[in-house]
Order: structure tokens, then C-alpha cells, then sequence
């Protein structure tokens, strides 16, 4: 009797652990090569979505995303779609969002992670209800700094979803049209946050600071070093068949948006038509002028009826 006792005790314990980092399953990469990562989690799935944004809470930023990336989720069928984003699952990030659509699940999201942040992620942030047993078992891939992460996120994914954050946001951004990957950016028209702070020249939302220099041709914004424009002024077709922009105000147009962004994703492009004509499709200026006026995704639908031209 007692050692049946003492067996529900253990049990017990085990489920009000508190769990530290020592917990948890570190990994760590000397370069951003992931190609046993990938054959050890996200590798075969047909969407590998990276995603980018805001690490701490911002006003009127969580629901929004949250909105958007679980009906994008349902629409491209959650079996065939993994996510790479980063452990500090801190109660209203792009982490801990990302995490909440793709469930703690090595075969379902990779952790990825430089040791520097890592050092600085503070478990006792997280929502409470996080299974943090699960948590543990998820590898965390600790690779040495900024660049050879992004590199590494870049190298695992397929897809860059970018819904703010600052200047690591927009070297994603880059590194994602390096390899030729999609880029879905989604504008939240009710954050606070502009695309650049002028006086310190700091990325405040990556994804309005993109669109604002790149998709909307601003003269006047600063440029930063995170922003590699040599690379896009010699390869414009990379903008002009990779990315998509999406503006958004509340939850139905979020839904909606994420019904378009799915058809892009799953669509193809030029590069996919014509791989051996890579350079010359690189080299072509957008033949259509992207929209932005007052006008969204959604009411862009409901006056046209027309998924898969937001820009015209």
C-alpha cells in the first residue's frame, strides 16, 4: 500500500514541477547549416513557416496575429504545415502565438534560438497554462549569434511571416528573399508602433518599415543596416513575385486576409514556372502597382469577389 502511495506522490510532483532551463533539451550549432534538424523534425512538411515579430506584448497586437495565423493554419491544413520560431514564449509574442497554433510538437515547430537571447529568456513569463513538460522535450537549437540565426531560420524555412518587430524582423525579411521563399507581411493598422523611429533611426514595426521603403518606394525613410538594398535593387523581381502585404483592422478582415495569403502560399510563382530563368525573373521590375490607400484585403473581396489579386 505504501509503495502505491508513494507512486502517486512521485506523480503528483511531477505534474507541479517547476521547470528551469536545466530541463530543457539545448542543442548547440557552431553554423547555420539545419539539415539534420530538419530531417529530425520540420523536413517533411510542405509548408515550413517561419515567423516574425513583436517578442514582448504590444497594444493590439496579439488577438489581431493570433486571428490571422490560426485561419491561415486551418486553410493550409495543419498536417502539412511546421513552424520555426524562437523559445522565449513570453505571454503575448509572435513566439508564444506561433506556438499556440502549432502545439508543442518537435515534428510540428522548431525552436530555434542565439545564446545570447536564450541567456535572457525568463521562463516565468510565460502563460501560466503552458505545458511546460512538453516545453522540455522541444529541442532548442542555440546557434551563436543574430546572423547565423537568421541565416539558420532562413536555411529551415519556405515561408517568412513577418507581423512586426523590429530590426531582426527586416534581416529575415532579406534572407528569406535570398532563398527564394515567400513573404507574407501584415500590416496591423491599429499598433501604435510607426515603421521606424526617425530620431534614433531604430525599426519600431519591421513590417510598415518594409512596406514604407520597398513596397510603398518612400524617398525620406532612413535606411538601416539590417536592410540589405543592394541585394533588392538588383534582384526586383524577388519583391515583385515573393512578397505580399496585407492590411489589417479586426479580426474578419484578419480572416480574410489570411484566405488570400493562403492562396499565395500555396500558388505558384515565376521561380516555379521557369527555375533555369532565375536571373532574368530576378531582374524584372514589378509590372503592378502595389496598393495601399484606405482600401484592405477584405474590402478589396467584397467589392471585386477576387482572391488572388490584391494589387492591380
Amino acid at each position: 500500500m505504501s509503495y502505491i502511495m508513494e507512486k502517486i506522490k512521485t506523480m503528483r510532483n511531477s505534474l507541479h514541477k517547476k521547470y528551469g532551463k536545466e530541463d530543457c533539451n539545448v542543442i548547440y550549432h557552431d553554423t547555420s547549416d539545419v539539415t539534420d534538424i530538419l530531417k529530425s523534425s520540420i523536413g517533411e512538411k510542405t509548408y515550413r513557416i517561419a515567423t516574425a515579430g513583436y517578442s514582448a506584448p504590444q497594444e493590439g497586437y496579439e488577438d489581431l496575429t493570433a486571428k490571422f495565423l490560426s485561419a491561415l493554419d486551418k486553410r493550409l491544413k495543419s498536417g502539412k504545415t511546421g513552424y520555426i520560431t524562437t523559445p522565449a514564449l513570453q505571454t503575448g509574442s509572435i513566439y508564444d502565438i506561433t506556438t499556440q497554433v502549432s502545439g508543442l510538437n518537435s515534428k510540428n515547430v522548431a525552436f530555434f534560438t542565439t545564446e545570447e537571447y536564450w541567456e535572457n529568456t525568463d521562463l516565468s513569463s510565460f502563460r501560466k497554462d503552458l505545458n511546460m513538460k512538453k516545453y522540455s522535450q522541444v529541442p532548442i537549437h542555440v546557434f551563436p549569434d543574430t546572423r547565423t540565426y537568421a541565416e539558420a531560420t532562413a536555411n529551415a524555412s519556405n515561408i517568412l511571416i513577418c507581423t512586426g518587430g523590429r530590426g531582426v524582423a527586416v534581416t529575415e525579411i532579406v534572407e528569406a528573399l535570398k532563398r527564394k521563399s515567400k513573404v507574407v507581411i501584415l500590416i496591423n493598422e491599429n499598433l501604435k508602433n510607426e515603421g521606424i523611429d526617425r530620431e534614433s533611426e531604430q525599426v519600431e514595426c519591421a513590417s510598415k518599415y518594409f512596406w514604407n521603403i520597398i513596397g510603398d518606394c518612400q524617398k525620406d525613410i532612413p535606411e538601416v543596416s539590417q536592410l540589405d538594398l543592394d541585394f533588392l535593387r538588383t534582384h526586383p523581381g524577388r519583391e515583385n513575385q515573393l512578397v505580399r502585404y496585407y492590411f489589417v483592422r479586426n479580426d474578419e478582415e484578419a480572416e480574410r486576409s489570411a484566405l488570400v495569403a493562403s492562396d499565395f502560399i500555396g500558388g505558384k510563382t515565376l521561380y516555379d514556372f521557369w527555375p533555369d530563368k532565375a536571373d532574368d525573373i530576378d531582374k524584372m521590375v514589378g509590372h503592378v502597382q502595389r496598393r495601399k490607400d484606405e482600401e484592405t484585403a477584405f474590402e478589396y473581396y467584397l467589392k471585386t469577389g477576387n482572391y488572388k489579386r490584391l494589387y492591380e
